[in-house]
């Protein structure tokens, strides 16, 4: 399990007014974009449980298949119908990461089988 610093916690609570009562999944902290997915620490998830998207805990989407920027968040969309918002990216390289998919994401990309989802 990973803990945010003081400023994620604010940056969170903040994300979590300015998006209430929107059909938002969960929110993201520490992210970074890998292999056409969001890699970071969950919070607030829709459908957690014991051990599973529990706040705190790292997580893995499905391949993102859309992005819109709400300053100061990103929103993904998700193959799986899931919406989440990017809350703060992991060090150096998150928002890197970011800047690099968007290359990527707006020249086409061969999204991973359904079956490896």
């Amino acid at each position: 399990m990973t803990t945010s610093t003081g400023f994620g916690e604010l940056r969170l609570a903040a994300a979590e007014r300015h998006f209430s009562g929107m059909a938002v999944t969960a929110f993201l902290t520490e992210v970074e974009i890998v292999a056409c997915s969001a890699v970071g620490v969950v919070h607030k998830h829709t459908r957690a449980g014991a051990g599973r998207f529990e706040d705190g805990h790292r997580i893995r989407t499905s391949d993102i298949h859309l992005m819109a920027h709400r300053s100061p968040y990103w929103i993904l969309l998700t193959a799986s119908g899931s919406c989440y918002v990017i809350v703060t990216f992991k060090g150096n390289n998150g928002r890197q990461s970011l800047n690099d998919f968007l290359k990527v994401l707006t020249g086409g990309f061969y999204p991973t089988p359904r079956h490896l989802q």
